[in-house]
């Protein structure tokens, strides 16, 4: 899966070998109908309400007595498109859009994307952590926010990443 997903990542790179825009968009658009047509399967589903869709997949909420419906469904999905399907569950989402989120899994961990993401390679921008960390902690426990912040101790999550001029000179006080 890993191997398969690289080579498609680098089929959208114009320094790549693999690189090849027609076969980007093709997989791309059939995967987005494939999700299309599960989703309006799934939304015959009585109760059920469509929380996103997006490349990577579909989240929904539902009764848990309509699971196995939910399951005939898909598995009739899988054997049309030979496609696998994974499921998670979680017990609640906060999300800003698609590619924004905090999920918390029924176990309590819980799952960041994009703006929510702080927990970070050594290259990725570390601008600013106290705001996720904060809005998590708003989310999640019901913090206060400017308390959070007036009392978080990690100096190094309150630091900027700025791109400034050449002329520019760095005076520290």
């Amino acid at each position: 899966k890993l191997a398969l997903n690289g080579v498609y990542g680098d089929s959208n790179n114009q320094y790549s070998p693999f690189y090849d825009p027609q076969y980007t968009m093709t997989i791309t658009i059939n995967g987005q109908l494939l999700l299309c047509m599960l989703s309006e399967a799934l939304m015959e589903i009585e109760s059920l309400r469509m929380i996103q869709v997006n490349t990577d997949g579909i989240t929904v909420m539902l009764l848990r007595n309509k699971l196995e419906e939910l399951h005939e469904h898909c598995i009739k999905w899988e054997l049309n498109t030979g496609l696998e399907l994974e499921e998670t569950f979680y017990s609640r989402m906060f999300i800003r859009d698609v590619n924004n989120y905090i999920a918390e899994y029924e176990n309590g961990k819980l799952k960041h994307k994009g703006a929510y993401k702080y927990e970070r390679e050594w290259h990725e921008n570390h601008s600013c952590l106290v705001v996720k960390k904060a809005v998590e902690a708003h989310l999640i426990k019901g913090c206060n926010i400017r308390d959070f912040i007036e009392k978080h101790d990690d100096i190094f999550d309150f630091f900027l990443r700025a791109k400034v001029p050449r002329s520019s000179k760095l005076i520290l006080r």
